[in-house]
């Protein structure tokens, strides 16, 4: 593999964790304001 392969595999990786804890700072946040 190319090292250009190998950087948009790993932004991607960053991307999808930054979508994961964004939902999850939502989810927190929707809970705690249900409460």
């Amino acid at each position: 593999m190319c090292l250009r392969a190998v950087q948009r595999l790993d932004e991607a990786d960053a991307k999808i964790v930054r979508l994961k804890s964004l939902m999850r700072d939502q989810l927190s946040v929707g809970g705690t304001e249900k409460v």
